[in-house]
């Protein structure tokens, strides 16, 4: 019948041990807007960006002996065409006046 065609056989492993692989690494693409030594000042940009209906966020970065940047960034997006026509539209009408492309893993 075709209902045991179907049903796991005898030795073989469960699904679940064949989910278990790794998944892929799924990158992510932001835009970089604002930056400050602040996080209180970041993190009022990227709630100023939320309330205008962008998805935001703030990411510490720093290099040795550096200080600590924080950083505002929109997205995800998809792909880094998505986030540069973002980029494109935000430019054009003048709500920024500079960005970079970031990919975060």
């Amino acid at each position: 019948s075709s209902d045991l065609k179907d049903a796991p056989q005898p030795g073989s492993p469960p699904a679940a041990a064949a989910a278990a692989a790794p998944a892929p690494v799924k990158t992510s693409y932001y835009l970089q807007v604002a930056s400050f030594h602040s996080q209180a000042q970041a993190d009022k940009g990227a709630r100023t960006w939320r309330l205008g209906g962008y998805s935001s966020t703030v990411r510490a970065w720093s290099s040795p002996g550096q200080a600590t940047w924080y950083r505002v960034l929109l997205g995800p997006y998809p792909s880094p065409q998505a986030a540069l026509a973002q980029a494109r539209q935000l430019t054009n009408s003048g709500l920024i006046k500079f960005y970079v492309l970031t990919k975060i893993p």
